[in-house]
């Protein structure tokens, strides 16, 4: 029980819940009998409920249920009541998650990846140890999960006892963020931050130097983004000079492209030396029906790299035509997988110990690039046994699947057990330490 004279909060019973005949200070100067009466009315106070799936669904149910106001007034209250349940869920969320104390079955349940939930765990200890009026914050509302993550990030360069300085500098009077827009609130931050420890910042942008890396995502339309984490410098340099180009360029004798097209295109050049980003040298496997493959379907392609990562799926037309410009260079090799009649691929067994050559082709194939566990939208870097080698499983398609490094390094962890099922196409059952089950079935193959 909070004790101190003029306190907000007197244990878990804030004022507004006082009534009237008992004073604000109760019961630290309030006497012997409103000390009483305070602790009667503590005791009579009912039992909080226990926070179970069963009360959280039926609440979802009743929030679908609920007749939506008609009048135009009371909706910006109720978004903004909205607004706030989510912020106190993602802080719950969050908390129920450490408990488990187990990441990788926390993921399985929040049906997020592996690498989100160990950076909502780490977010979720950094909020309770370190940043408690920011985590406040969070479940009154007044930040949502997103400007509560970036108030973490932002602040790990700090010691422990600055980045509680700047928790309370930035979070214990709200109203000093409420009307702050993110771009304004991530300013805030960086300029507190860098107050209380200027040389820490400097060391973290030596770290972020060595961090730089490329990496690709990909688009709708058989598109691409290519995304270049660079220091400010260099990458100021490099969008510096493909612009000036590409204005030189717009509109000189017959070219038509636009400045973003030229852009991209010299991009291309400078790198590997074709003027042409659509004529370059590229080690692609395209999955595709044999049907849609002779113009006579129109069954979608997936995209696999020459490592076997996935980039997902592009039209017929698309494939068929990045598939002939390889025959027309002599480039492109046509290889042969067989599905049966339920739409599963098939193929002979290995004695060997590892998957390798045809094998290790025909599970990236199979499993299309993605880590076989749900949810897990991470690369393949893994071809795994379901059934361990060490405990007899045997080296055949029907035992492999393609996992990404941390849920290869974790499928074996004591109370995990992985077991092929029965099923229309290739199926595994995942059963947890506390024994909920979760299937994956491959993806369907072109028709």
């Amino acid at each position: 029980m909070d004790g101190s004279v003029g306190s907000q909060v007197i244990g878990t019973l804030r004022v507004d819940e006082v009534v009237s005949a008992v004073g604000r200070d109760c019961p630290v100067d309030g006497g012997l009998a409103r000390s009483i009466l305070w602790r009667e009315l503590q005791d009579e106070k009912p039992a909080r409920s226990v926070l179970d799936a069963g009360l959280v669904s039926e609440f979802r149910r009743g929030l679908l249920d609920f007749e939506r106001p008609e009048n135009r007034e009371d909706l910006p209250s109720l978004l903004r009541a909205l607004q706030e349940a989510e912020s106190a869920i993602a802080d719950v969320k969050g908390e129920i998650a450490a408990r488990l104390g187990d990441m990788r079955e926390a993921a399985l349940a929040l049906r997020a990846s592996p690498h989100a939930t160990r950076q909502l765990l780490a977010q979720t200890s950094t909020l309770e140890d370190e940043l408690g009026c920011t985590r406040e914050a969070l479940r009154d509302g007044h930040l949502t999960e997103q400007r509560a993550k970036m108030i973490v990030r932002e602040t790990a360069c700090l010691s422990h006892t600055l980045r509680m300085q700047a928790d309370m500098e930035l979070c214990a009077n709200p109203a000093n963020i409420a009307s702050l827009g993110t771009k304004e609130l991530t300013a805030r931050v960086r300029h507190i931050v860098i107050r209380l420890d200027q040389q820490a910042v400097v060391n973290r942008n030596r770290a972020a130097a060595a961090a730089r890396h490329v990496s690709l995502r990909p688009l709708p339309d058989g598109m691409c983004r290519l995304f270049a984490t660079l220091p400010m410098k260099p990458g100021i340099s490099v969008l510096t000079e493909l612009t000036r180009e590409a204005e030189r360029l717009a509109g000189v004798g017959e070219e038509t492209r636009g400045k973003g097209e030229l852009m991209a295109d010299l991009l291309v050049e400078r790198i590997i030396g074709h003027p042409n980003a659509n004529n370059t040298p590229l080690h692609l496997n395209i999955i595709m029906s044999d049907t849609a493959l002779l113009g006579a379907g129109n069954e979608p392609a997936t995209i696999l790299d020459g490592n076997g990562v996935g980039y997902g799926v592009i039209p017929a037309p698309v494939a068929r035509n990045m598939i002939f410009e390889g025959f027309d260079e002599g480039k492109a090799i046509l290889r042969k997988f067989y599905a049966n009649p339920q739409g599963e691929l098939i193929a002979t067994t290995s004695k060997q110990r590892f998957f390798t050559g045809g094998m290790a082709d025909f599970l990236y194939a199979r499993d299309q690039g993605i880590c076989r566990t749900p949810y897990c939208d991470a690369p393949i870097r893994h071809l795994d046994h379901i059934q361990p080698a060490s405990q007899n499983g045997p080296t055949t398609l029907a035992n492999g699947q393609g996992l990404c490094v941390t849920c290869n390094e974790t499928k074996d962890a004591k109370g995990w057990i992985s077991a092929v099922v029965p099923g229309p196409r290739h199926t595994i059952c995942i059963t947890t330490p506390n024994q909920h089950t979760f299937h994956t079935t491959a993806p369907p193959p072109p028709r």
